[in-house]
């Protein structure tokens, strides 16, 4: 009866997993907060990290993406890192992007890291001497962690070898429509005159604040989380009016 059971539930994970990748190939997001109200930010990001438990773990390096204009932002990932603090949770080492002024000060024992000039530390061998996996999360604009995006520091982590224990979770605005000044500072155009690149992460959110039929009146923070790649999400999160 116990290897029926085991069996059976093997089978429906492997059901599951087989459903998230067909959709994330397919470029259909799979939610997994949605939109919710939060008193305070901090709430929000203890809503990440329960929900994303499992995920969070099973990943050695974890990129936390924020946009640098939103001190927000800040707020949510330095909470976030305040109460990842148990055993097989916690992260060893916490780099922070240079030129993230609002993150340099966390008090949390966070280095700086040019991420550009320092790509091949990223490529090494993660193990520390003793044998142990290190667990490193790194700070950065949402730009460099969103792996929607081309040729950024995270996609071209996909050639690695240890690509599988890469996880990027990028904040992002949500908007109520496409014209907001937060949706707007990321481009959308067409490949061939988007020269920045960040087209399809602009686009996403773009798509995503024509969603809604209605303007958002939020009196409270609201957040939701989307899975848009098997190892890639994207954390929408919008302030009170």
């Amino acid at each position: 009866m116990k290897k029926i059971y085991a069996v059976f539930i093997g089978t429906l994970t492997i059901i599951a997993l087989v459903w998230v990748i067909q959709l994330t190939l397919e470029g259909k997001p799979v939610a997994k907060i949605k939109l919710s109200e939060f008193e305070q930010p901090q709430k929000f990001s203890d809503a990440i990290r329960m929900r994303l438990r499992q995920e969070i773990k099973d990943h050695a390096v974890v990129f936390l993406g924020v946009d640098p204009e939103e001190p927000l932002h800040f707020e949510i990932w330095k909470a976030f890192l305040q109460e990842t603090v148990e055993p097989g949770w916690k992260f060893d080492e916490i780099l922070i992007e240079q030129g993230l002024k609002k993150g340099e000060s966390w008090g949390l024992g966070e280095k700086p890291i040019d991420l550009k000039e320092n790509e091949d530390l990223l490529k090494a061998d993660w193990n520390s001497p003793t044998g142990k996996e290190m667990r490193r999360v790194v700070l950065v604009p949402h730009v460099f962690s969103s792996q929607l995006i081309k040729d950024n520091p995270v996609q071209r982590l996909k050639y690695h070898p240890n690509e599988a224990r890469f996880l990027s979770l990028s904040l992002v605005p949500l908007g109520s429509n496409a014209q907001e000044p937060e949706i707007q500072r990321l481009p959308c155009s067409s490949e061939g005159s988007d020269y920045t690149g960040q087209s399809p992460l602009g686009c996403m959110v773009r798509k995503k604040a024509m969603f809604w039929k209605k303007p958002f009146k939020n009196k409270k923070y609201l957040g939701l989380v989307e899975q848009v790649g098997l190892h890639d999400y994207l954390v929408y999160f919008r302030k009170p009016l």
